[in-house]
């Protein structure tokens, strides 16, 4: 366990002075030469630490308006608890008008520094009941809400759902029969797209021959747009036929 620290008795003279080392910097008093040291006293140079005492229902801090918890220190001050129900304390304690500290327990390195670590508050012991049960019902405020607004959120999810499958049903029922009368006209149609496309193709395919046999026989040709495929009615978009014109050699 970690010795409590004594407090010094009235304007000792320390019994001994030690240079700061140099990583340390000039945190402590300067010496005789000016560099700085650090005062080293005796054990009967101090006195045994005693807690404060809580009077009037406020809590004694120290210097830096917290207060020190185990295991920094023995015990708290007599006539305190602390509190360590989760965040949010320091605020009701407020809204209660309570006199508080936080409550310091103990220091970590963030950033390369020295932090001191907080947790709860340190209240008196005939408000801590009060505070408990206040923080309680808040706590058990919140899930309510909480749960509250999921459920919420859950109905809205599911009218969303049941709006949508309404739609689509409705849909289904409303264009069922269209859509089958349509069926056979679209066959019909696909059937005269595919004629129209052999057509188109056996054209290309003379073209294609005639621009061959122009090649072997030396001359020189020109593809000519001139003639145009249209299909049946409705059975989709016309086809070009490509001519090979071929001339004369020079």
């Amino acid at each position: 366990m970690q010795q409590p620290l004594r407090p010094l008795t009235l304007n000792p003279l320390a019994c001994r002075c030690v240079p700061v080392p140099s990583h340390q910097g000039g945190a402590a008093a300067p010496g005789a030469d000016g560099s700085p040291t650090i005062n080293l006293y005796g054990r009967w140079q101090t006195d045994e630490w005693h807690p404060p005492v809580a009077v009037g229902g406020v809590v004694p801090k120290n210097e830096r308006g917290n207060v020190e918890c185990p295991p920094l220190v023995p015990r708290l001050p007599i006539g305190t608890v602390h509190i360590n129900l989760g965040p949010g304390l320091g605020g009701l304690c407020r809204q209660l008008e309570i006199d508080y500290a936080p409550g310091l327990v103990g220091f970590g390195v963030q950033g390369g520094r020295m932090v001191p670590q907080i947790e709860g508050v340190v209240v008196c012991e005939e408000v801590a009941e009060l505070v408990t049960m206040a923080y309680l019902e808040r706590e058990e405020a919140r899930n309510a809400a909480a749960a509250a607004k999921r459920l919420r959120a859950g109905a809205v999810a599911w009218m969303s759902l049941l709006q949508a499958l309404r739609i689509r049903l409705q849909l289904e029922r409303d264009y069922a029969g269209e859509e089958e009368g349509d069926g056979g006209r679209r066959g019909e149609e696909g059937a005269g797209r595919k004629e129209a496309a052999a057509k188109g193709g056996a054209a290309a395919a003379a073209a294609v021959a005639a621009a061959a046999a122009g090649k072997r026989g030396g001359g020189r040709g020109v593809w000519h747009s001139k003639t145009r495929c249209q299909p049946p009615s409705g059975a989709g978009r016309s086809h070009t036929v490509l001519r090979y014109v071929r001339s004369c050699p020079d």
